[in-house]
């Protein structure tokens, strides 16, 4: 247990990725949603989440939660657009920020994992996400 009035700063890095294909539309309790990052003891800072086609979709959003094990805690969505993707591709394919940073991070407590979903169902969205545990 930290003592009164001294800093906790992180300590490891982490990283952790999820491919995303079956749809959700309950964002209270999804039923689809997959793990990103495992729990960390301490808990996390993360830092950067982004999705990425990789492979032809459709519009639709990307979900993020924390989940303690029990309870799912909606954390934010963003829209993913259509995205053709074909052999010989040659298109800019730009990831989907969360838009967490050093200076907006997205704190999990203790043993709280990343979840996240597709709203429609995907051929294949990949979620990534990093930061250090503390």
């Amino acid at each position: 247990m930290p003592t009164a009035n001294s800093i906790i700063t992180p300590q490891t890095p982490i990283t952790g990725k999820a491919k995303l294909t079956a749809a959700n539309t309950n964002y209270d309790v999804p039923t689809n949603a997959v793990q990103v990052l495992a729990g960390q003891a301490s808990g996390a800072r993360i830092t950067r989440v982004q999705a990425i086609a990789a492979a032809t979709t459709v519009a639709s959003d990307c979900q993020l939660y924390g989940y303690d094990g029990v309870n799912y805690r909606h954390i934010k969505a963003v829209q993913i657009g259509a995205q053709t993707i074909s052999a010989g591709n040659t298109a800019l394919i730009t990831p989907v920020d969360f838009g967490f940073n050093d200076s907006n991070p997205l704190i999990l407590g203790a043993n709280e994992q990343l979840m996240a979903a597709v709203s429609v169902a995907q051929t294949s969205v990949h979620v990534r996400a990093e930061g250090a545990a503390y």
